[in-house]
Order: structure tokens, then C-alpha cells, then sequence
């Protein structure tokens, strides 16, 4: 009977449990509905249950839904209705859509692929979507027309918006996106369709984005306010093919609009990058760690400072204007052909800010210049030219008449020219091919200006009083100026020039004291017999030590040979080099020139066909006659065991010069007579089966 008892007992203590179980969705259907479900659970309030929304699988509330368990979403949730969940976890590809006005997005594990929808804002922000580290957040509500919120809690610093992935505004109505506190951290891409987004005002002022941010529509805005700068950090590129781009609407000259970039930077289309602020202090700063690009074909417009500091370089994809300042911090900027314009008016000149970094390239540095004086020398009538790390500074001096541009163009062309000029009791025999070009356009004027330019990197320079300023064939306008600076860095100057004679091109001239560099006429190669003959001649010769030959081998130039050089000439000189190592193929070649302080420059590359693999065996030797020793030259077209033996003219062996398996190709071996007397000796060759005999003749 007491058995009996206990059993009864166990089985109604059963009945009153619950057992936890696992619940799928059964298609596109309303989460809240018991039937949505397999197996069919009683209720969504037993602790430890487990609804599982399938991949594929899209369910749309149709009323609240309370779950006291967990949630997983593979598929997507639609919460048009109040949603509660004990658990909430967001698997990679899975979506949680916010249809409702206002309400609470649940707290959730959210995987980085995953996705926070927000779809059904009108006049009362969410509460969750800060303070939790999301995936993906798009932003889609066209309804939107509050403009007096922002997400979060205002003043609580940890109340943050944080998004794994990307961050993608599609819409937000009349009004805009914008969080409390800051900073906003996107550690994806950021991309803006249509809308409005604030890094600015009542809202955060800090957005750091770690991939790319795109604007194809909308409006995005880095305001300084008045109460703390704006601040959109980028790791990645910004493109803006569409939309606005505003940098500082605000009012303070205490903050600005900061835009950092470390990828590329295009406005392309109807995308537009401005500054519409009553202060002149927003700044774009490109500081990447690889080279970057920026491109406009779109509008650039207002107030924009710019800083360039990125000691791998910036390349310009098209021309560019900077109407205020052009601050150079670290790193060349690389023209390609384009022109980077400084200053909008002779009434708004701009301002240079030089720490490091040159302007190379051909292209155009382009600056305003009002009616104010300027010392020679000063950074305000400075262009910072270059080629390298070679400082080919150009400086303008004096005051003008009449404001407006002054363009310099740099080439670092190779060699010199002779020319023939005297002044200040100096004999100028020739000019760099190097040579800097001056326009003046846009009104300028004056009839006493000056002229600085520097030549670092000119080779040759023995003293700087050696040096002059000449055009292509002359002296240069205006009135000689003693040169200054050092033979590195040498500086020519000229003074009394107008507008006119400043609208030129300019040469460093030098008197034979200081010869220049080596002026190389010609380098050519050719093939006889197999063998590659390099020729080449110079025109001119300073200080000259010789030439490295180097042949480029997969991707590293190697030093085949040196051949002496003439020291210092006049007249030319003819070089030659012949490459016996080279087999059959294409072949690089160019020469290292070296003057006697171990300065040296390259020769452009040429290349050499050698020709193809052998068809067929050959062999011969050279030279022949020869003394005390020669190179047998053979052919093999294909892989196989060769011997080749020496006889002197009695058939006796003397030597074996190869004894061993050898690949496809041309090859060569020399036999050394020195210990042999004069006389003819036979060679034979046996590779497979080719044999062949031939004579060479020893003469001492």
C-alpha cells in the first residue's frame, strides 16, 4: 500500500513539471501563435524554452509576444507589435526588425553578421539600441519626424551607440539620425542613402568608422556646435557619389568639423563636400599609412582647410582646390599630371603650412597672391617642389601690383646641355636639364620681384658661387643675386624681375668649376652569335667613376660587370660591355653611373632578346686564336649527358672540361692553356648522341 502511495504521489508531483523543449518555426508566420511553432508549445512563458526562427523564415507579430525563455533568430523577427524575450540571440544572417514607433528593442547576443532592422520610427525614438554591441544596423523610416531626440540617454557616457559590422542609414524621413554620447563606433562600413546624420549639436560628437564610409544620398554633417569639436574619424575610404558631405555648421571658432581619412578620398557625381559655417576652421586630415588618392569630379565647396600627413604619400586623381589652408605635415603629394590650386582670389590667398613632404610629379602647383609684400624666402611665397626626397623648393618674392596666380611645373629631367652666357665675371658653360616653369595668370603683376630656387639632389656642384639661374640657352631676366645654401642643397637667385621674365623656364647654369652630371647620349644592346653586347657613349663627363652594368634576374637587379669611366671629358666618350653569361631569353639591362664621391644615378632600362632555346647542338669557342685561355660555347636542345675533352695534335688527352648531365640551353666553359705550349689542340664534344670535333689554336 505504501508503494502504491509513493507512486501516486511521484506521478502528480510530474504533472505539475514542465519539461524545457525546443520549438522551430514552421514558416513565414506570427511568432506569437502557438501553431507557428513545431512541436506546438502550450505557452511562451516556460522558463528554459527554446524558440528557434528559422533561416528563410520571416515572422511578423501580430500582437505582443512575452516569451520568458530564449529566442534564436537564423531567419528574421518582425516586432510590430511589443516584444519581451528572456533571451534574445542573433545568429550570423539573422535579422531583428524594429516596426513599432518608439518601444524597446530587447537586449541581445548579437553575432557581427547579424542585423538590427529599425523601420517603424515616426515621432518617438527606441529605447535599446545603445548600451549593446550590435552587428548590423540599418536604419530605414521614412515616417520619421521628431527632431527633438536622440538615441540614448542624454549625459550617460556608457549609454554609447556600438556596431560590429555596418552601420546603413537608408532613410530617416524629415529629421535625422543622431545618438547622445559619444563616441559612435562603427567598426564596419558606414554607408548614407537618404536622410539626415549628425556628428554634431545636441548629439555625439565623436564617429569613428574602421571601414569605408560611402554617401550616395542625404546629408551628413560633422558640426563643430559650440560646445566641443566634431569629429568623424575614418580608417578606410570615403566616397561620396551622391548627398552632402557638411564639415562644420557651426558657430565657435573655438571647435571645428574635423574629418580624418586614412583610405582614398573621391567625391564623384552629384556628391558634394562643403563648409557652410560662419567660421573658417573645418579641417579634412589625410593620414593613412599607404599611399591614398583623392579624387573630385563632383563639387568641393566653402571653407575647407586641409592637412596632408602620411609618410607614404598622397596621389591626386584629379585637380584639386584648397581655399584656405594647405597644411603639409608628412609625406609628398604626387600631382600625375593634375593641378593642386591653393587660395580662391587675390583677396583669399591661403595660407601654406610646411613642416614636411614635397609636390611631385608633373603637374601643376597653382597659388594666390594678393598685393602684400613678400619677403624673399618666406613660406607665404613658397612652392614646394620636389622630386623624391630632393627639396626643389621655388620661392617668389617682393611685392606685386596686382594680385593673382603664379604656377610652377618641376621636371627632374636627366643630364645637362651646353650653353654659353657671362655674367657677374663668370663663364656658364652648361644647364641642368632639370628646369622649373612659371606662369603668372589671373591679372598678376610687378616690376621688382625675385626668384629663389633650390636644387637639392644636383650632382656635380663644387662650390655655389659656381652656380646661375639661365632659361633654356641664356641668362635668366632680371639682375644676377649671389647664390646661397650648400652643395647638397644649393640655391640660385635672381632679382628685379617683372611679370613677365618671371613667366619662364628656369635652368641651373654652372661654370666649368662645377661640371654637372654625367650627360649619357645613348645606350643601346644587341645579340652576335648569342651573345649580348651592351654600347653606350656620353656626351659630357664630371667627376666620373665608372659604370655599374646590372641585368635584372626575377625581381632584384644584379651587378654583371664595371666598366672604368673617364673621369672628367669634353668630348665623347664610347663604352662597351659584353654579358657571356647570358643564355637564351629576354633580358633587362641598365647601367648605375658613379662619380668619384660615390654618387650615383640610373640609366633608363633597355631590353635585349637573346633569342629563343636551341633547336639543334652546336658548338664552337672563342676567341680563337687564343692566349692563354678561351670559352668553348655550346648549344643543347635537350636535356643530356655531355662530355668534353681537350687533345692536342697527336689525339692525347690533355683535359676534361665537362663530364656531367646538363639541362637545355646555350652554356659555356673556358679552358685555361697557361701550362700548355703553343700549337693546335682539338676539342670534342659527345652530348647523347651528337659528337663533333673542332680545332683552336694556342699562341704564345
Amino acid at each position: 500500500m505504501k508503494k502504491i502511495s509513493l507512486l501516486l504521489t511521484l506521478i502528480f508531483l510530474m504533472a505539475q513539471v514542465s519539461w524545457a523543449a525546443t520549438y522551430n518555426s514552421t514558416g513565414s508566420n506570427a511568432p506569437n501563435l502557438t501553431g507557428s511553432w513545431s512541436p506546438t508549445p502550450s505557452n511562451f512563458t516556460t522558463a528554459g524554452d527554446i524558440f528557434i526562427i528559422q533561416a528563410g523564415h520571416t515572422m511578423t507579430t501580430t500582437a505582443t509576444w512575452s516569451v520568458t525563455g530564449t529566442v534564436q533568430i537564423n531567419g528574421t523577427l518582425v516586432a510590430s507589435n511589443t516584444v519581451t524575450i528572456g533571451t534574445l540571440t542573433v545568429n550570423s544572417g539573422g535579422t531583428y526588425q524594429h516596426n513599432i514607433n518608439g518601444g524597446t528593442v530587447p537586449n541581445a547576443t548579437w553575432n557581427v553578421n547579424s542585423t538590427l532592422l529599425v523601420t517603424g520610427i515616426t515621432s518617438t525614438l527606441p529605447i535599446g539600441v545603445t548600451k549593446q554591441n550590435l552587428g548590423n544596423l540599418t536604419w530605414n523610416c521614412p515616417g520619421q519626424s521628431n527632431n527633438n531626440t536622440a538615441l540614448g540617454v542624454n549625459s550617460t557616457a556608457s549609454d554609447t551607440l556600438s556596431v560590429s559590422g555596418n552601420l546603413e542609414i537608408d532613410t530617416t524621413g524629415i529629421y535625422s539620425f543622431r545618438c547622445y554620447n559619444s563616441p559612435i563606433r562603427v567598426y564596419g562600413d558606414f554607408t548614407m542613402k537618404k536622410g539626415h546624420m549628425l556628428v554634431a549639436g545636441g548629439a555625439a560628437k565623436i564617429m569613428n568608422v574602421g571601414g569605408d564610409v560611402n554617401i550616395s544620398g542625404g546629408t551628413v554633417y560633422v558640426d563643430s556646435g559650440s560646445t566641443a569639436s566634431g569629429i568623424l574619424n575614418v580608417g578606410g575610404a570615403v566616397t561620396v557619389s551622391g548627398g552632402t558631405l557638411d564639415i562644420s555648421l557651426g558657430t565657435s571658432s573655438t571647435y571645428q568639423g574635423k574629418l580624418t581619412v586614412a583610405g582614398d578620398f573621391s567625391i564623384t557625381g552629384t556628391g558634394v563636400v562643403k563648409e557652410s559655417g560662419s567660421v573658417n576652421n573645418s579641417v579634412i586630415v589625410f593620414n593613412g599609412s599607404s599611399l591614398q588618392t583623392i579624387t573630385n569630379s563632383g563639387t568641393l565647396s566653402g571653407s575647407l582647410n586641409f592637412s596632408f600627413d602620411n609618410s607614404s604619400g598622397i596621389s591626386l586623381g584629379s585637380d584639386w582646390s584648397i581655399a584656405l589652408t594647405d597644411t603639409m605635415r608628412n609625406g609628398n603629394i604626387a600631382l600625375n599630371g593634375h593641378t593642386l590650386t591653393l587660395g580662391s582670389s587675390a583677396s583669399s590667398t591661403g595660407t601654406l603650412i610646411w613642416t614636411s613632404g614635397l609636390i611631385t610629379g608633373s603637374g601643376t602647383f597653382k597659388r594666390w597672391f594678393g598685393t602684400s609684400a613678400i619677403t624673399l624666402g618666406n613660406i607665404a611665397g613658397q612652392f614646394p617642389m620636389g622630386s623624391g626626397a630632393n627639396n626643389r623648393s621655388v620661392w617668389i618674392g617682393g611685392t606685386p601690383s596686382a594680385g593673382g596666380t603664379v604656377s610652377v611645373q618641376h621636371s627632374d629631367a636627366a643630364d645637362m646641355t651646353a650653353l654659353t652666357f657671362s655674367e657677374n665675371s663668370q663663364s656658364f658653360t652648361k644647364r641642368t636639364n632639370m628646369s622649373w616653369s612659371l606662369s603668372t595668370t589671373n591679372s598678376f603683376a610687378g616690376s621688382s620681384l625675385s626668384l629663389r630656387i633650390q636644387g637639392s639632389g644636383i650632382t656635380g656642384v663644387n662650390a655655389v658661387t659656381d652656380l646661375n639661374i639661365s632659361t633654356s640657352a641664356v641668362a635668366a631676366g632680371g639682375t644676377y643675386a649671389a647664390p646661397g645654401g650648400t652643395t647638397a642643397n644649393p640655391q640660385v637667385n635672381r632679382t628685379g624681375l617683372t611679370q613677365t621674365t618671371l613667366a619662364n623656364t628656369f635652368y641651373f647654369a654652372a661654370t666649368v668649376n662645377s661640371p654637372l652630371p654625367v650627360e649619357l647620349t645613348s645606350f643601346t644592346g644587341s645579340v652576335n652569335a648569342g651573345i649580348v653586347i651592351l654600347n653606350w657613349a656620353t656626351a659630357i663627363e664630371v667627376n666620373n667613376f665608372g659604370f655599374n652594368v646590372e641585368r635584372l634576374s626575377g625581381q632584384t637587379w644584379q651587378n654583371i660587370g664595371f666598366v672604368q669611366g673617364a673621369g672628367n671629358s669634353n668630348s665623347v666618350k664610347k663604352y662597351c660591355f659584353v654579358d657571356n653569361s647570358a643564355k637564351a631569353g629576354n633580358y633587362s639591362y641598365r647601367l648605375q653611373q658613379i662619380d668619384n664621391g660615390n654618387a650615383y644615378k640610373y640609366s633608363p632600362v633597355i631590353e635585349v632578346n637573346n633569342g629563343t632555346q636551341p633547336t639543334s647542338f652546336s658548338i664552337g669557342n672563342y676567341p680563337n686564336p687564343f692566349n692563354p685561355s678561351t670559352t668553348i660555347r655550346y648549344a643543347l636542345p635537350v636535356n643530356t649527358f655531355v662530355n668534353i675533352t681537350i687533345c692536342n695534335i697527336l689525339g692525347q688527352k690533355v683535359a676534361t672540361l665537362i663530364n656531367q648531365n646538363m639541362e637545355q640551353g646555350v652554356h659555356e666553359v673556358s679552358f685555361d692553356a697557361s701550362s700548355f705550349a703553343s700549337g693546335t689542340y682539338i676539342y670534342r664534344i659527345e652530348a647523347g648522341s651528337f659528337s663533333a670535333t673542332k680545332k683552336m689554336l694556342l699562341i704564345k
